[in-house]
Parts: C-alpha cells; sequence; structure tokens
C-alpha cells in the first residue's frame, strides 16, 4: 500500500513537472534548444511620472537563430482601454539588439508586459517594474554635470511655487476638468496666493540619457547645466530642450568658470546673455540680502558680458508681481548681476553668473536657500498639468505648440459641409414612400379591384425606397476614408520658412478597424492624443486593447471597433518656406491704413484680416503671386470693433431665429468662421496695447503628410489659417501715427463707480471721479492727440435692435464731466467734447499739448460721472431699458519720429 502511496506521489510530481514544461515551452513557443532573453528597465533609474511619458528600454537576445519579429508592449492609456506599443526587430543570432520605446504612464500599476512575438505567436516574454512612480505635484529636476551627485543637495521639500487660493483653485479644477482652460493657463501664478514648497527628485543625466523626444522632455519641470560641455548633446537633444523651455519649462544654466563648455554647444536663443569673460567680484553681501541667510565669505568669480537695462528684484526680498513674466535681475544688480531671467514664450531661462558646482557655493550651508529663492522668483517653474479630485489625478497632454492644435480640433473632427447627408432629399423620398405606399397605392388597388396586391407591392416599395434613401444618403458620398486636416501656419518677420501645426481628423468609412500608415518622418506625433486629459488611477487591472501601434519607418496605427465616421484625431507638425516680409510696407497715414501687400508666396491668402490694436480690417483674398494696394480708413465700414461683429459680417451667425433665415451655404460658412473663431479673438484679446500689425488669412491648399488610410488613400481636406505678426515702424523723421488700442490706460477709482469688462467695457455703478493715465511713446514729437470713448451695445442687444419687435429699446444715458490734467497749472482743465456719432465723448488737440504731458510722457484724464441714467427715467409701457456702457477711453497720437 505504501509503495502504491509513493508510486501515486512520483505520478502525480512528474505530470506537474511536465505541464510546466509544456506550459513554458508553450509559453515561448520556441524549438527546444534554442534560448531567448529579454530584459527591459523602464524611466530613468526606473523613476517614471504619472501623468507623463517615459522611456522603456527593451534588450533582446536569441542565441541559436535568426528572429524577425516585433516587441510588443501593453500599456494603458485609462482605466479601461489599453494600447498595444510595438517595433520591429531583426534578431542575429548571438547578437544582442537594444529597442527604445516611449509610452505613458496613467496608471499607479508598475509592472509592464513585454512580449517578443514571431509570426503572431509569442516567443518569449517578460515584465519590467518602475521603481518609483512620482505623483504629479513631486517637482523633477534633470541635471547635466560632470559630477552626477553635484546638485542632489536639492532633493527634498526645495520648490517654492505660487499656490493659488481654494477658490479659484476649486474653479479651475472645474474648467480643466470641463476642457474650457488649458492646464498651462492654471500655472499662472495668483497674486493673492500663497508660496508653498514642493518635493523634489533630482534626476542625473548624460547624453546617453538625455531625452531627445518632446513627450519625454515634458517630465522635467526644471533642468540644471553647469560644468558640462553642451556639444557632448546631439542636435535633436539640443532641439528638443529648447522646445522643451519654450513650451513651459525652466533651464538653470550655471557658467562663471564653466561658461565656455556650458555655451558650446547651445543654440543662440539659449544664451541671451553674451558672455566675454570672468572676474573676482565681492558678492557676499549681495547673497546675503537675497537669501536673508549669512554669506560670509561666499565671493564668487562671475561672468562678465553685455547686459541691456534691466528691472531688478528689490532687496527687501518682496515679490514684484509685475515683473514675473518679464526678463529682470533676480540676484545681484546692473553691474554684478547673480542670477538672471529670461523669458522664453510660456517658459524662462535662468543664467547664474557663478558656477554653482564649485567652491565656494559648494560647501555653503545655505545654497538651498539661494536655489529656493531662483525658483520662487520664477512663475514658470511649476507646470500645473494634474489635479486630484479625489478618485484620482487628470493629467494634460502638451503639443509642440501648446493650445493651437487641440484649438483646430474641432474643424478637423466636424465633417466636411459637402459629406453631410442630404437630409432633405432623404426627406422627400420619405414622403414621397408615405404617399404612394399610403393613398396613391390604395387608390390604384381599389380601382383594379387588386387590393390583395398590397401584401407584395407593400414590402417592394418598401425595398426601393429604403435603398433609394441609402444609396443618396451613404453611399454616393461615404465611399472612401477621409482625411480633414485643420493647419494654423504661424509665420515670424522676417523669416522664409512658417511652422505649421496641424490637427488631423481621420474618418473611418467602414465598422471595425481603422488602418492608418504614414513616414515616421512625417511630423505627425505620438498617436492616442485624441483625447485632452487622461484619466488615470487605481490598478488599471481591468482593461481592453483597443489599438496597436506599431513604429518603424513607415508608422502603422490599427484602431479596433471603430464605428461608422468615428473621427480618430492625430497632431501633426512641419514647417514649409514662406516669406515673413509680406507686411513690410504697411503704413498708417491720416488716420488710413495705406500700402501694398506682395503675396509672392504659393499660398492664396483668402479672406485675409488685419488686426491692429482693437481694429479689425478686412482685406479680402490675395491670391498666390497677386497684390492689393490697402488705402482703408480706420472708421470704414470694413473696420471692425469686436471679433463677433466681425465674423458676423463675413460668415454669418451660428444660428438664426427660423429654418428660413439660414443661408443656403450655412454650412461651409459655418466651418470657415469655426477656422477663425478661437485665433481671431485670441490675436485680438494679445494685440492691445502691443505695437504690431497681425494677419489673418485661410488657405485650403493641401499639406500632405502621406496618410493611407485602410491601405488607400484618403479623401482629404484642407483648412489652414495663416498667421503673420509684424512690428509698426517708427523711421527717425517721418511721420508716424499710432492709432487706437496701442496706448492702453491704467484706471483708477476711490471706490466702485465703474466695472470693467474683459471686451474694454466700463459698465458704470456710480457716481463720482474716474480717472485714466497714458503714457506716451518717449520717441515720439506728438502734434496730435485725439481721446474717444464709445458707447458701447453688446451683440445681443444689437440684434435685438434690428428685429421687429412691439417693445422698443431705449438706452439710460448718464451724465458727465471731462477733464485734462495741466502739467503747468497743477489743476484739472474742464473739456467740452464732441458726444456725437455714438461717441460718449471725443476730444482733439493740436497746437501746444505739452502742457497736458507730464516729466514722465504721462497724459491724465478724468471723468466725473455726475448723475446715472437709471436713477431719472419713467418707465413706459412696452419699453425695455438698459444701463449705459461705455468704452475705456482710447487714444490716437500723430506727430513725427524722432
Amino acid at each position: 500500500m505504501q509503495k502504491k502511496k509513493l508510486f501515486c506521489t512520483l505520478f502525480i510530481l512528474a505530470g506537474l513537472v511536465a505541464l510546466s514544461v509544456f506550459q513554458i515551452s508553450d509559453s515561448f513557443a520556441e524549438p527546444a534548444g534554442n534560448v531567448v532573453s529579454i530584459e527591459a528597465e523602464g524611466g530613468f533609474g526606473g523613476i517614471a511620472r504619472l501623468g507623463a511619458w517615459s522611456n522603456v528600454t527593451v534588450k533582446v537576445r536569441s542565441d541559436k537563430r535568426d528572429i524577425s519579429g516585433e516587441i510588443e508592449i501593453e500599456v494603458d492609456i485609462d482605466q479601461a482601454r489599453r494600447v498595444i506599443f510595438s517595433k520591429p526587430v531583426e534578431l542575429t543570432a548571438g547578437v544582442e539588439q537594444e529597442v527604445d520605446f516611449e509610452i505613458p504612464v496613467v496608471t499607479v500599476k508598475k509592472d509592464i508586459e513585454i512580449r517578443l512575438v514571431e509570426n503572431k505567436k509569442k516567443v518569449a516574454e517578460t515584465s519590467c517594474k518602475f521603481k518609483r512612480l512620482l505623483q504629479p505635484d513631486i517637482m523633477m529636476i534633470g541635471v547635466l554635470s560632470e559630477d552626477r551627485d553635484a546638485f542632489n543637495w536639492l532633493n527634498g521639500n526645495t520648490v517654492p511655487a505660487y499656490a493659488s487660493n481654494d477658490d479659484l483653485a476649486h474653479k479651475l479644477k472645474l474648467m480643466i476638468a470641463a476642457g474650457q482652460v488649458s492646464p498651462q493657463i492654471a500655472a499662472v501664478p495668483d497674486v493673492g496666493g500663497n508660496v508653498q514648497k514642493y518635493e523634489a527628485v533630482v534626476i542625473p543625466l548624460d547624453r546617453n540619457t538625455f531625452p531627445d523626444k518632446k513627450e519625454i522632455m515634458d517630465n522635467f519641470d526644471i533642468v540644471l547645466i553647469s560644468r558640462y560641455d553642451t556639444s557632448l548633446l546631439n542636435e535633436t537633444q539640443v532641439s528638443v530642450m529648447e522646445e522643451w523651455v519654450e513650451s513651459g519649462g525652466l533651464l538653470v544654466l550655471g557658467t562663471g568658470i564653466s561658461w565656455q563648455k556650458v555655451y558650446h554647444g547651445l543654440p543662440e536663443s539659449l544664451k541671451p546673455f553674451s558672455i566675454t569673460g570672468t572676474e573676482d567680484v565681492q558678492t557676499a553681501d549681495v547673497i546675503a540680502r537675497f537669501t536673508g541667510r549669512d554669506a560670509e565669505g561666499i565671493n564668487l568669480k562671475l561672468a562678465r558680458g553685455e547686459l541691456e537695462y534691466m528691472p531688478v528684484i528689490n532687496e527687501t526680498g518682496e515679490d514684484n508681481q509685475y515683473l514675473l513674466y518679464d526678463n529682470y535681475i533676480i540676484a545681484g544688480d546692473i553691474n554684478n548681476p547673480v542670477a538672471i531671467k529670461y523669458r522664453k514664450e510660456n517658459g524662462a531661462l535662468v543664467v547664474l553668473t557663478f558656477d554653482p558646482t564649485v567652491e565656494p557655493f559648494i560647501s555653503w550651508n545655505n545654497r538651498t536657500s539661494f536655489m529656493e529663492n531662483i525658483f520662487r522668483y520664477t512663475a514658470n517653474v511649476i507646470k500645473q498639468r494634474f489635479y486630484d479630485n479625489g478618485n484620482g489625478y487628470y493629467a494634460g497632454y502638451y503639443m509642440k505648440n501648446p493650445g493651437q492644435s487641440q484649438d483646430l480640433q474641432y474643424v478637423a473632427t466636424d465633417i466636411p459641409f459637402d459629406k453631410v447627408p442630404p437630409y432633405r432629399l432623404m426627406f422627400i423620398i420619405l414622403a414621397v414612400y408615405v404617399i404612394v405606399v399610403g393613398p396613391v397605392l390604395y387608390i390604384i388597388l381599389k380601382i383594379k379591384d387588386k387590393r390583395d396586391w398590397a401584401w407584395g407591392l407593400i414590402p417592394v416599395l418598401s425595398v426601393f425606397f429604403l435603398s433609394s434613401m441609402y444609396l443618396f444618403g451613404f453611399k454616393t458620398r461615404y465611399n472612401t476614408a477621409i482625411a480633414n486636416i485643420a493647419s494654423l501656419v504661424e509665420i515670424q518677420p522676417g523669416s522664409d520658412i512658417a511652422r505649421v501645426s496641424s490637427a488631423i481628423g481621420v474618418f473611418n468609412n467602414r465598422r471595425g478597424t481603422l488602418t492608418i500608415e504614414y513616414d515616421n518622418s512625417s511630423g505627425i506625433n505620438i498617436p492616442f492624443i485624441d483625447q485632452n486629459y487622461y484619466r488615470y488611477g487605481g490598478d488599471g487591472s481591468v482593461s481592453t486593447v483597443v489599438a496597436k501601434y506599431t513604429a518603424g519607418d513607415r508608422n502603422k496605427l490599427e484602431q479596433y471597433n471603430i464605428s461608422l465616421w468615428y473621427p480618430k484625431l492625430l497632431y501633426a507638425a512641419k514647417t514649409i518656406p514662406f516669406d515673413g516680409g509680406i507686411l513690410n510696407n504697411i503704413t498708417i497715414k491720416d488716420g488710413r491704413i495705406k500700402g501694398v501687400i506682395e503675396n509672392d508666396t504659393p499660398y492664396d491668402l483668402l479672406d485675409t484680416v488685419l488686426i491692429i490694436g482693437n481694429n479689425i480690417i478686412r482685406v479680402g483674398d490675395i491670391v498666390a503671386g497677386d497684390s492689393l494696394t490697402l488705402d482703408i480708413p480706420f472708421d470704414s465700414k470694413d473696420v471692425y470693433k469686436e471679433p463677433g461683429l466681425y465674423l458676423d459680417a463675413v460668415y454669418g451667425k451660428t444660428w438664426y431665429p427660423t429654418p428660413k433665415d439660414y443661408p443656403e451655404n450655412f454650412l461651409e460658412l459655418n466651418q470657415r468662421r469655426k477656422l477663425f473663431e478661437q485665433c481671431i479673438y485670441n490675436v485680438f484679446n494679445s494685440n492691445r496695447g502691443k505695437p504690431v500689425f497681425t494677419m489673418l488669412a485661410m488657405n485650403e491648399q493641401e499639406f500632405d503628410y502621406g496618410l493611407t488610410v485602410n491601405e488607400k488613400a484618403p479623401q482629404k481636406y484642407s483648412k489652414n489659417l495663416f498667421k503673420l505678426e509684424s512690428p509698426l515702424k517708427f523711421e527717425p523723421g517721418r511721420e508716424v501715427e499710432i492709432p487706437a488700442g496701442i496706448i492702453i490706460p491704467s484706471f483708477y477709482q476711490e471706490k466702485d463707480i465703474a466695472w470693467y469688462d474683459y471686451n474694454n467695457v466700463l459698465y458704470i455703478r456710480d457716481t463720482g471721479d474716474l480717472e485714466f493715465e497714458f503714457i506716451l511713446p518717449e520717441n515720439i514729437r506728438t502734434n496730435e492727440i485725439k481721446i474717444y470713448s464709445k458707447n458701447y451695445i453688446p451683440l445681443a442687444m444689437k440684434y435685438g435692435l434690428d428685429q421687429d419687435s412691439p417693445v422698443r429699446t431705449e438706452i439710460l444715458h448718464n451724465k458727465y464731466k471731462f477733464y485734462l490734467y495741466n502739467v503747468n497749472t497743477k489743476a484739472w482743465d474742464e473739456i467740452e467734447p464732441y458726444t456725437g456719432d455714438g461717441n460718449i465723448f471725443s476730444i482733439t488737440l493740436t497746437g501746444d499739448i505739452s502742457r497736458y504731458v507730464g516729466s514722465g510722457n504721462e497724459m491724465r484724464m478724468k471723468i466725473s460721472v455726475i448723475e446715472l441714467g437709471m436713477n431719472n427715467f419713467v418707465k413706459e409701457y412696452n419699453v425695455e431699458y438698459y444701463e449705459e456702457l461705455m468704452t475705456v477711453p482710447e487714444i490716437y497720437i500723430k506727430g513725427v519720429s524722432e
């Protein structure tokens, strides 16, 4: 009996061993004798950041035979969906091969599944586990230095940043979640907020680990370079670093005795402080005042160079909020700058004029306090891409041009107007069907006395009419996939190239798998960013594979279970040749915009519009190779004072009160409007206070990215928006004019007399004095000034006034007095203005204007609100009353440039 039990036990063990061997051999699917090894490491030394992209390096080796297959990595893109990232691999027996991946990290699951596949069979598999996943509020600091441990003292709570107050933070969370603002906007510090410290993790980098992909570079909030030869980086790495700074990163350069190394491989845009040499400087007192810490003996060797005048942070350490977004000296003074901050679009660059990796600074006990203050005075130091709503984090993905491609996604994912089903024709066919199978068929069969035929004729007629509806509604229009490309083309003045940012909506013309292929060099970004924000959290254990992305010389995206006409969104970027000087001949003279626009480019500029100050000037079409002469007065009907009026005039409204009011080409006009809409509002708001022209123009020529969809060339639609900014030129000795909207006044009031609205409008709420101060240009000898304010009527009210209505609209006018400050008498001179043509007031000054211009070129004006119109009126029947609104006073200047 014991022998039988022993025999059974041995038999069971043998069976288990055989079963495990069978499972292993089945998992590897390898012939006997061949050994395949596969290893992987993710992140930076095993550290990755939640909500960002991580690099994964896979090493694979086949000992006995060659293998032609793919390396696959399954990645969560949210709690319910997974994507396979794949790269082809050709293994030579006995030779190890290394394959690099970039993957999104969007769940707290640390394990990554990796496998080698040959002929759709799994050959080997392994898993890669991150050692640490950083929460989004932990700052990642990348370091390039010969001493990898040079900045390890920054690990810990060392990065101060401005924290918004709770109410604003809550509001921003809701707006971000709703997609109403970008997370980068949320990074703007709140003046009323507090400074709090964030934990920092320092990541040492070198030429092999420094990112060469923007997606990976976006892990870092700060990058420090000191005592490192940047020429060791390749061209792609330097370009990625430059792009990262412009999109919101903070780059800190330690120079001093190492300045030549640090500057060696950097582009000119990252070397704004031109260094000529070094000098020993007594800096102990300066650094002590800056940090509030003892700095005895901390005298540094500073880099010397050309430094234009810059504002300086005051020595008391108080915040000068208005400095946060400009160039300024953080520590030191104009003669001995120790730390200089430069703004770079959405990011910042800080030049330390000493080397922080050498003595005496490296041994100073208070070096952390010094660097904390550097970060504190850099508004861009933290990119708040994430927030926690209690259930998990939301994270934004940043494009090469943040916000711009996303604005175009609404155009790209909108079905082209000529592809919209012919609903009217389909309705007519349906109506005819109802009539035919109803009274017509009944009458005919009754006359023929064949009413029993209805059992056969009705199904036949039904099939006929339904087939007709299907044919006209789908088959005649939806017989191929569509690539709808919306692009923003940005041209810098004087440049000979333009940057193109595109959103591509690919519409599948069938149900099932959507396959998209394109060259790796096409400029199309990694897919799976069709949603602006990833939702992540949990362990990612329940998920479905929804797509496969195979990277190679020709990338291939397979999106599974796609419904008919589902738009898959891709983003892309490229550059094209373009003459950036086509606005060079535009001037302002005698209250008119004059000059010639010569379109020597191969691109048609359609629906061209110029924006200067608060003037939107309709220009028209300028086809390729043609020119257009301008002579448009600023009071012309072709000049609009707000974007909504311009868009409604050119493209019609977005809706109409009755169906008969809709124009026949409403869909086409509406899609053109969408192309302009977001950009024209952004430009109009940003141009106020800037002496620049901005040209916007539409174009429908194709920017080809070489897509094939479902193994065929798709039908392509293109809508492009060209944007060119050009500065106003003031040549010495020439007469110049500065139109309204360029010089913006400061606004003062002792109590809440008026509310200022975003559209440059004042809501008058009480009586009292409103003071405005204009700062006139120093280099213009002024001989004519016009100051005015208009009666503002909101668009909704304006359209209501145009409607035939039994209710009459009346605006309740206030009573005012107007004054200019006389610098000679030091008193307010009352002015009798012109009040016609929709003006609240209009004042023109000629001759001796100097009596109203102070020593700082300031010009002050006062509006006294004497009486509110709403206080003294008698309400009448069928009359709707509105309070008077006025635009903020605007100033027009004419003079001679000196």
